[in-house]
């Protein structure tokens, strides 16, 4: 099992960095306990697949053996799963979890959907100690989730179709939709998130840099960085933030940069 191998897998890594994938076919022995004393050391990152279709389903099972199994996967001791979670809600769960027991300070988070149904098959939790894990894991979800995944459904649902029915499609029926429409609506509602919320924000503290802004919005938000840059250059002309040290050769936000509202809206409620 994993855990009786991990001391062996430490030994064999050392001090080294390292990358570390989690695949177990359910979640009985992916405990968070066995992927801690792996991923705190500071040049790792951990990638784990959450079969949320089977713990969605039996998270909340009254049977004592499950539910000491959910606890070890999700790293609580004295407590079960909060109630009453959405699957939004038992991922920002889970990875909170993640972060909290492996010393991890950053941890995000795609959907990967069933191939023939409308639902989610799991989903796909990165840690890391490093921002630029979350740079590259919403520029790897972009590509993969919101350009790809759409026609792989459409032929394994068509595979599907033929294997019960034995009747081919008409080539001209085999038109793909141009993007996978869980993660467009995902995207979109990140970006409508940053809207309202950065305002609301920026009259709280007043200003803030782009540098600590962008990775607790990848965090959160199924949008890449570069999506993030577009929305804040669009907000900047339409002069609902300003960006006081922006220089005449600036074309993009940087990391420097500050976000501040202005001066005629920074006083409204």
């Amino acid at each position: 099992s994993f855990g009786s191998q991990v001391l062996e897998i430490q030994r064999r890594i050392g001090s080294d960095a390292a990358f570390l994938f989690v695949d177990p076919t359910g979640w009985k022995g992916a405990a968070m306990q066995f992927i801690a004393p792996l991923a705190r050391a500071r040049h790792r990152d951990v990638l784990v697949n959450v079969m949320f279709n089977d713990v969605n389903r039996f998270r909340y099972a009254p049977q004592e053996f499950i539910r000491t199994q959910m606890r070890e996967f999700f790293g609580l001791v004295d407590s079960d799963i909060p109630l009453g979670l959405n699957e939004n809600g038992l991922m920002a769960f889970y990875r909170q979890q993640l972060k909290q027991t492996c010393d991890i300070e950053f941890a995000a988070d795609l959907a990967v959907s069933h191939p023939y149904q409308e639902r989610t098959k799991f989903r796909l939790v990165v840690g890391g100690h490093h921002k630029e894990v979350l740079r590259l894991f919403r520029d790897v979800e972009k590509r993969v989730i919101g350009q790809e995944a759409s026609s792989v459904r459409v032929e394994a649902k068509e595979r599907k179709r033929i294997e019960q029915t034995g009747q081919p499609q008409l080539p001209f029926q085999m038109l793909a939709p141009q993007d996978d429409r869980p993660y467009a609506a995902a995207h979109a509602e990140g970006l409508e998130e940053v809207e309202v919320f950065l305002p609301e924000l920026l009259r709280e503290v007043g200003s803030l840099p782009y540098g600590r802004l962008w990775p607790h919005v990848l965090e959160a938000c199924h949008i890449a960085e570069s999506d993030l840059k577009k929305l804040l250059w669009r907000m900047i002309q339409e002069g609902r933030i300003v960006l006081p040290n922006l220089t005449a050769h600036d074309r993009t936000v940087k990391d420097h940069h500050k976000i501040e509202l202005p001066a005629a809206l920074a006083g409204r409620c």
